[in-house]
């Protein structure tokens, strides 16, 4: 069996929440010995942990702020909730659908659409619109695979004097980093063998001048090896 694959004695990650959050002392130890032991708690775990910390810095309140006014001309009773149409919809579950929820939610996807001015944090692209100007396009690998990704590949930016790419976890571990000067770089053998059927990896360009500043990013882009 897969290591990241769900399995029988998984909960949902509102019920995983829960449980470490509560006051039940002996449920939460069993829990904990669990996710220890569980790859795809953990992941999901981390996940939800980081987007629910997010906090919303004074120049994205206006992206935010739009999120929500669109959210809240949405009818809850409407036959197709907006969250049924978004990636996370298996991971975050009921949870953030709770009116308590919606300012959390809106900043989540703020985050998720791009943020330009938090290097810390960067934005995802592929599966979702990014909202910036100065972007690498990426080119592949995007979204599900259906081999290792050997090889990875971007577009030209007009001054850049090299490029720094790396490959990260779904916590933002970083796997592997390198400096190219061309629009691809090759993926060494070893971090190939990290990439799990099933296991969702992210990878990031940053296109640099000449005294080594960022003048463009693609964000941080998903993919996954399907099994086959």
């Amino acid at each position: 069996m897969n290591a990241f694959q769900r399995t029988s004695e998984c909960l949902e990650i509102d019920e995983l929440v829960g449980v470490l959050d509560g006051a039940d002392e002996q449920h939460k130890r069993r829990v904990e010995s669990h996710i220890a032991g569980c790859a795809h708690c953990r992941t999901e775990l981390a996940l939800f942990r980081g987007f629910e910390s997010a906090v919303v810095r004074p120049e994205e309140q206006r992206d935010v702020d739009a999120i929500v006014a669109s959210l809240r001309k949405r009818s809850p009773a409407a036959p197709e909730p907006w969250w049924k149409s978004t990636w996370w919809k298996s991971i975050w579950k009921p949870r953030l659908l709770m009116p308590a929820g919606l300012a959390t939610a809106a900043a989540m996807i703020a985050i998720m659409i791009g943020i330009q001015h938090r290097p810390g944090q960067l934005p995802i692209s592929g599966d979702e619109q990014v909202m910036r100007s100065s972007k690498v396009t990426v080119v592949s690998p995007v979204g599900d695979q259906t081999e290792s990704a050997r090889r990875l590949e971007w577009r030209a930016v007009s001054g850049t004097a090299g490029y720094r790419v790396s490959i990260l976890e779904v916590d933002r571990t970083e796997l592997w980093s390198t400096m190219v000067q061309q629009t691809n770089a090759s993926v060494p053998a070893a971090v190939v063998q990290k990439m799990a059927p099933l296991k969702t990896l992210f990878w990031n360009v940053q296109a640099l001048d000449s005294s080594g500043s960022v003048i463009a990013e693609s964000g941080l882009t998903r993919f996954r090896v399907m099994p086959r």
